[in-house]
Order: structure tokens, then sequence, then C-alpha cells
């Protein structure tokens, strides 16, 4: 049986569906209080619990072989990151010790910004709560000495992207920063592929992004066209000013990072690469904000 944190999560709900798609037994951790989805498939099982409090999940280990763990909040806040991505990972692997092998997604935002193009040898220097709290929930799992595989994913994209939909309601008023920085991003469904793959092979840690970074001012002034709007392109410093006044300065620097990763060893030892097309799923997340 394959147990699942974060399942009712943006990545999850993807999972979750290829997951049934290919006849697993799961249990599906999903916090107390919260309406569970729903399933079409007699093979899932629901546990409530909260990650964040180990008491609540007393139990949750039996007959599991397989640790998908997906549980995690992307926040500028320390403690909210911290608290689902570090504690709630020490709470998991401490419960589920026993398990045959674990699956976690971490984030490429462990890397900081990067200089040229990272590949897994290269040195974690995380520039936000988040990276930090991510690269400190792998630091619990390799020592806990569970058989596991790391995903490193960067941004990533796709109908229902609770990161994108707030960039987009940024970016609606049609002012785009004019910046030469690059970034990589990852289709959804590519991530949750890999996620299956991870289940049945592959240890260490692993990339995940599309082959080639793209400019973020040409990616911003996409977004605006599609909107329907014309891109205005206004110099980065003013951009980070009203972002302040809005209080929204963070998010512009996290989303500004220089990201350029290398995917050479998903390639070669887990035979991924992404296969969802940038311009045809990118206008889908657009349309998909529109209509809301």
């Amino acid at each position: 049986m394959i147990l699942i944190t974060g399942g009712t999560g943006f990545i999850g709900k993807y999972l979750l569906d290829d997951m049934i798609k290919k006849g697993y037994d799961i249990r599906l951790l999903v916090r107390n209080g919260s309406r569970p989805p729903e399933l079409n498939s007699k093979k899932i099982e629901i546990f409530y619990g909260d990650a964040t409090k180990i008491d609540s999940m007393k139990g949750i280990e039996k007959d599991i072989d397989v640790l998908v763990h997906m549980v995690g909040a992307i926040s500028l806040n320390p403690e909210e990151n911290f608290l689902a991505n570090t504690t709630a990972t020490k709470n998991i692997v401490k419960l589920c010790k026993e398990v045959d092998r674990m699956v976690y997604t971490s984030s490429a935002d462990v890397y900081g910004p990067t200089k040229g193009k990272v590949d897994e040898s290269s040195s974690p220097h995380p520039n936000n709560p988040y990276g930090k709290s991510k690269i400190d929930a792998e630091k619990i799992i390799f020592v806990s000495g569970i058989p596991a595989i790391i995903f490193r994913p960067t941004i990533v994209y796709g109908i229902g992207s609770p990161w994108w939909k707030y960039g987009m309601s940024l970016l609606k008023f049609g002012f785009v920063p004019d910046t030469d920085s690059v970034t990589q991003v990852v289709h959804v469904k590519d991530v949750s592929r890999a996620l299956c793959i991870g289940v049945k092979k592959g240890r260490g840690i692993f990339n995940l992004a599309d082959p080639e970074p793209m400019g973020l001012k040409e990616i911003f002034s996409l977004i605006v066209t599609l909107m329907g709007k014309k891109p205005m392109v206004v110099p980065t410093w003013l951009v980070m000013l009203a972002s302040a006044l809005m209080n929204k300065r963070q998010y512009f620097e996290v989303a500004m990072t220089n990201r350029s990763f290398s995917i050479e060893k998903a390639e070669k030892k887990l035979k991924w690469r992404p296969e969802c097309d940038f311009n045809t799923e990118f206008r889908k997340m657009v349309d998909w904000y529109k209509s809301m």
C-alpha cells in the first residue's frame, strides 16, 4: 500500500489521479476538518490527521510499503514554512521509518539564485524561508536511513497553481519588470509522472524542469498578452517599489530569482523528460485564471 501525504494539494491532486489510474492501493492523509476529495475509486482509504501533529497520525504507517510525502507550504512566512515542510516531515518520517522506500517532493528553491546551470551536486544556498525549510526536510530524510528518492522541481505551472494564480493577479495591471533574469518551469503533469516513476525506482536527488530556461520578462509579457493587454515594460526598481507599497516585495524578489537547472540525471537514470508543451499548457493555465 502507498501512503500519500499532501494528496489534496496542487501537485497532489494530479498525482492522486495518476495513481488511481495505475490501480494502486492508497492511504490518503487528509487534514482533520477538511473535506476529502471526490474519488471514484474503492482503492483509496482516507486517514484523517495533521502532519504537523504526530499524535493525530498514530497508526497511519500500518501496512505501508511506499511513502509519498508531499505535505508542505509555499509561504513567505518562516514559521509556516518550517511547520508544514520541516516539522511535518520529521513527524511522518518518525512514524514511517519501516517503509520500503520514500518519495519526497522538495524544491529547486534549495539552490537559491543560480549562476549558469546547476545540477544535483551543487551546494544548496536557499535565499528564502521556503527553500531553507525544504533543505532541512531533506536532511531529516537522509538521516532517517529510509531508502528515498527526492525530487527538486523548479516553479511548477498548470491549472490550479496557487503560486501562478497569485502572480497573475499582480500582472493583470500590465506592468512587466525589465529584468534579464531567467527561470525554468515545469508542468504539474510532468512532475506527477516523475513521482510515479519514483514509486518504483531511483534513489538520491533529481532536478525536475523543462529542458531550457526562459527570460522572466518574456514569461511575464506572455501572461499579460494572454490576458488581453499590452505589456508595459518598466524598470525593475519601480516594480519593487510598487510591490513594497503593496506589501508584496518578497513575492517579487522570489519570483525574479535567477533559475537554471540541469535535468541530465533524471533523463539518464529515470528515463524522465518533460512531455508537456509549454505554449499550449501555459495558455490553458491563463485561461483558467481568466475564467475565475
